[in-house]
């Protein structure tokens, strides 16, 4: 089973989709409705670093004007020269079901900006992630597809990483929120994440100390790596838990990487 993911980044729209094949996606028999010539500049986009699609009105539809092979070639390289002609919606009729017509529509029409993640996972296992932009340019609106799989797979083992491992881990922001935290942390401290922001980080952790002497708090090398006057912090403390016991901590405190 094949599950495909929409995920809006500027609006409340996700859709999903269940397929038992990829082939169920595509129509190889939906019907031509103009023979087009080569698009002036195809031999630019051919080369592209990432898919492309360029889409014109047709009735209640988008006529395919030119894709390239990056995404639309993966499995038939003769593919994207196949639909050229054809019509969006008849192509990939599937794709209705995540309202995905409606949408070309919204930004061609309304000239609004859209920008979406498209996820595909073969079971759990993600095997493709694209960051889909649409912009109507003239008569035609560019979809475009930019292949980001590798990020958000490193991304997925990292929070698998997170969450699983037995090193308690917390994330912060720079008010000093905790936004993150791991099972084993929390289980460490016996505190929820409300409990913690509630209590605030200054109340339990206590007797802090770092391999920097103008450190004197957990405050002040939170504010040196937020201001990126240092990269990383390693220290040593007590954290308070629910019952006032102290457990002693050593830990390295440095900026997240955002990999997305």
């Amino acid at each position: 089973m094949y599950t495909l993911k929409i995920e809006s980044l500027n609006s409340n729209y996700n859709k999903e989709l269940n397929v038992e094949s990829l082939e169920e996606l595509f129509n190889d028999n939906a019907p031509l409705h103009e023979e087009l010539e080569d698009f002036k500049l195809s031999g630019l986009y051919d080369d592209l670093g990432y898919s492309l699609v360029i889409l014109k009105p047709y009735h209640d539809d988008f006529l395919i004007i030119y894709a390239n092979k990056l995404l639309f070639g993966m499995n038939d390289a003769d593919f994207p020269q196949k639909i050229k002609g054809e019509c969006y919606g008849e192509v990939f009729p599937k794709l209705k079901k995540l309202n995905n017509l409606n949408k070309l529509n919204e930004v061609y029409f309304n000239d609004s900006h859209s920008e979406f993640i498209f996820k595909i996972f073969d079971g759990k296992k993600l095997i493709f992630a694209g960051r889909q932009n649409y912009i109507r340019q003239d008569d035609y609106l560019y979809y475009f597809v930019k292949d980001e799989t590798a990020d958000y797979i490193i991304k997925e083992n990292n929070e698998f990483i997170f969450k699983n491992s037995s090193f308690p881990i917390f994330i912060i922001d720079n008010d000093k929120n905790i936004i993150k935290a791991n099972y084993a942390f929390l289980q460490n401290v016996n505190y929820s994440l409300n409990e913690l922001n509630h209590l605030g980080i200054s109340n339990f952790i206590s007797q802090f100390e770092s391999n920097d002497e103008n450190i004197n708090s957990f405050d002040e090398a939170i504010d040196k790596l937020f201001t990126k006057e240092l990269v990383i912090v390693n220290c040593e403390g007590k954290i308070i838990n629910r019952k006032s016991e102290f457990n002693w901590f050593k830990a390295s405190l440095r900026l997240k990487l955002q990999i997305l």
